[in-house]
Parts: C-alpha cells; structure tokens; sequence
C-alpha cells in the first residue's frame, strides 16, 4: 500500500489548487537492501564506495539519441533500472585476471526488504498511513476541503479491489463549516424575533411589514458593499450581518412611530410623514453617525487586526449608513402611500395578546420609573452602588477571576495528547507507551476516533520520543 499511496495517491493530492504541502506519516516503505561481507570484499580488493557507485551507474535511465526519418523523429532512451533482485545481485564488479568475474552476489546478500521504521500511524488501533495536507496562505479552507474529498471518493472507487480504504482523522474545515451554520442560524432567528418585537410593538401586520422591508434592502445592499470591497461572505462578515440585524430596524422603527404620533393629530399621512421626519431627521443621522464613526476606522486598520476585524467593521458601518438612507427616504414613501391608523381591538385573539403584552411593558415601564425616582432621590447611594459595581468588574479581571486572551480556544469536540518520553527512547519504546494510552482512551463512550503518530517530525528530523494523538469526541 506504501506504493501506491505515495506514487499514485499523493500526487493526486498535490493537483488539487491550494493545496500547499503533501506529507506521509508512518508506512512501510519498501527497500532493496547490500549487506556487504567485509572478508570477501577485501579478498577481491573491493570498497564499499565503487560498489555504490557502481549500482548507481548501472541503475540508470538516459537518453541516447534519436532517429530521424524524414518528416518523423524517433527519440531514444536507454532505459537501466533494476527490474527486480536479481538484476542486482548479477551486476559485474570486476573482472579478475584470470578472467573470472566479480558480481555483486558473491561479496554482498541482496534482499527485498523495508526501511528501519521512523514513525507509525495508526486510526481507531489500525496501522495506517498517514497522509498530511497543508494549504496554501490564502487559499480557502472549505473550498480545498471539498476538493480533497472529491479525491479521496475517487480514490477509494479505483482502488476498491486493492481494498484500500480512506478515513479522514482530522479536518480543519469542520469547525469552520459549523460555525458558518451556526451564524446563519443565529441570523435567520434574528430576523424572525425582530419581525416578531415590530409586530408586538406596532400593533399592526402593515406596519411590521413596512419597516421589515429595511431589513432585505439593507443587507442586499450590503452585499453589493462587500463585492466592491473585495470581501467575502465569511464567519466574521456574517457574525457582522446577525449583530447589525436590530440595527437596521432601529431607525425605521423610530421613524414610523413618530409618523403614527402624527397621524394620531388627525393630520393626513402625507404631511404627518413630512412633519415627523423633519422633526426627528437631524436625531436619526446623529444616531447612525455615531455608529458608523466607531466602527468605519477600523475598517482601516493595518496588520493581523486589520485583516481580522476590517471586514466585521466594513459591513457594520456601511449597512448601517444604508438602513439610514431607507429610514429617511423608502420608510417614509411607503408610509404615506399605504400607511394606515391602526385601532387596538381587544375581541379578537391577537388584540387580546397584544394587550396583555402592553400591559406587561406599562408594568414594566412603571417599576423602571419608581426606580427610576429613587435613585434621583438617593444620589449618593445611587453613586456608591454604580462605584462599586464598576471598580468590582475591573478586580474580577486584576483579580485572575477572569482570563485575558486574544482569542478563546472554544470546544471543538476533539483534542491532542502529546507523549514526550527520555531523547533515548526508542520508537518501540514510545510504541508501547503510547498503546497503553490508546487503551485507556478506548474505555471512553464519548470518543468516536482515535488516531495516533508516534514519532512526530520536527526541524525536518523525526523525533522517536515524542507521540501524538488526535481524539475526536461525539
């Protein structure tokens, strides 16, 4: 399997576009191995040096001309490489004087053999071969992930007879995949609960939908900000587009309830949507301005900061700058066109909810402005309190109570068990300790995978005493 793993299968691998660097891990990988007998070979007057050199000259493939026939040519290659064990042991060292021959059999033994092993692999407590797979810097996780996939589906179809089976151990994109869903879930709940708070607060399905109708325009045309911008609609952009979800909706809100204020004057809908954007306008651009001049410059920003955050910071800023424009100009159009004074009516079911909910929120509201009088009443309690509360948030930080990291770990439902042993142990040695970990590993319900490198490579050189392993939790 060694063979056709790193002749046929890796090269595979190496087409595919961002894949950056392919390593095999562990194997037997087959070699013809000369144990020379010193007596013979100083019997013939041999050294070990034109023997080597001699089997690297005989084990050779080089062109040797070409034949031309009119408007054809023919090239010409000589073609010497070993065929099998026999053709070794027959190649002619030397040649005595009495005319007899020296061959390679008669001062050295010549076997099909393996190289000394360096590092083993093994996945769920089956030997294996390990095959490594780095992408290039900017290359796109997910996209060479799929690929690499679509190689091994065909892979394990070809060599199917050959029952060579495929396992996939580990996969960076996994967590990048799930993350990605989980922000899109997180976007699509969004949406749904502000739809579900404009309706409760407005009393009315036309006016939710009105302001909804902020929410496609100014994520589209934040989509359209991103193309031009050359972004992409990744884990940070759309982490952004969940987070300015109640953003959007904020200045539309603001501007159809001061409409409906109006409307309640017994204006009609085209002067009360001039009065009441006249009237709050200047607060709205205030209001989204700030926003935007918190977010926009960091956009900006150079180094790792930059190519992390800029993004995130971009659709932030821009989208809201959109949903600005749509509140001061798409909200008010439609408003005056179809906007209409809803009445409250409590027969019905959903009047009947909407008017509990109200109450709640005057409940609410109540308690929050007795609270509201007591603290004014109290300043210097009020002060204290707020104090000490601030000063205790900073000591849980200085206190250790809380970490400080550039970015959390997280859980991904996997992780490593590094074994270092004594720099003299060997890779037997290292084996059978790691075998004993395996075991203990194997009694855990939750584990699904195990797989295992023992003799890991560093600095390019391949450390016996040390193993790795990978475990993949459910």
């Amino acid at each position: 399997f060694y063979d056709i793993v790193k002749n046929e299968v890796t090269p595979l691998f190496e087409q595919i576009p961002g894949v950056a660097r392919v390593n095999m891990i562990g194997g037997r990988e087959r070699e013809i191995q000369v144990d020379i007998d010193e007596h013979r070979l100083a019997v013939y007057g041999l050294t070990i040096a034109e023997i080597s050199s001699m089997l690297a000259s005989s084990n050779a493939d080089f062109p040797a001309g070409k034949i031309k026939d009119g408007e054809k040519q023919t090239l010409i290659r000589l073609s010497g490489k070993f065929r099998s064990v026999t053709d070794i042991k027959n190649i002619i060292l030397k040649t005595l004087p009495n005319g007899s021959i020296v061959k390679v059999s008669d001062v050295a033994s010549v076997y099909d053999g393996e190289k000394d092993v360096e590092s083993i692999t093994r996945y769920n407590g089956l030997n294996s071969i390990g095959v490594s797979l780095q992408k290039q810097f900017d290359a796109n996780t997910v996209k060479v992930s799929k690929e690499i996939r679509k190689v091994i589906a065909g892979a394990e179809e070809r060599y199917r007879d050959s029952r060579l089976s495929f396992q996939v151990a580990y996969d960076g994109s996994d967590f990048t995949v799930e993350a990605t869903d989980s922000v899109i879930k997180d976007l699509l709940m969004a949406i749904l609960f502000v739809a579900i708070a404009i309706f409760l607060c407005l009393h009315s399905f036309r006016n939710a939908l009105i302001v909804m109708i902020s929410l496609p325009i100014s994520l589209i045309s934040g989509f359209s900000v991103m193309y031009l911008s050359g972004s992409s609609l990744n884990l940070m952009t759309l982490m952004a587009l969940s987070l300015v979800i109640g953003i959007l909706v904020d200045d539309s809100i603001i501007v159809i309830e001061n409409i409906y204020r109006h409307l309640e004057m017994g204006k009609t809908k085209m002067q009360a949507t001039l009065d009441a954007v006249r009237e709050i306008g200047a607060s709205i651009l205030t209001l989204t301005l700030v926003l935007v001049v918190v977010f926009l410059p960091i956009a900006f920003l150079g180094g790792m900061m930059g190519s992390f955050l800029g993004q995130f910071s971009l659709v932030i800023a821009s989208t809201a700058l959109i949903s600005l424009l749509v509140s001061l100009t798409v909200i008010p159009l439609l408003t005056s066109r179809y906007g209409k004074l809803e009445v409250l009516n409590t027969k019905n079911i959903f009047g009947k909810f909407i008017k509990w909910f109200e109450n709640l929120l005057d409940a609410f509201g109540l308690k929050m402005r007795n609270l509201l009088n007591w603290s004014l009443s109290h300043k210097l309690i009020t002060f204290g309190v707020t104090a000490l509360l601030l000063f205790s948030s900073l000591a849980l930080i200085a206190g250790g109570f809380i970490g400080i990291s550039m970015f959390d770990a997280g859980d991904r439902g996997e992780f490593f068990v590094r074994l270092k042993l004594p720099k003299d142990a060997t890779i037997e040695q290292t084996n059978l300790t790691v075998l004993q970990t395996e075991e203990i590993l194997k009694q855990q319900p939750l584990i699904t995978s195990i797989f295992t490198t023992v003799g890991v490579e560093e600095n390019g050189a391949v450390q016996s005493n040390k193993a790795e392993i990978h475990v993949n939790m459910a």
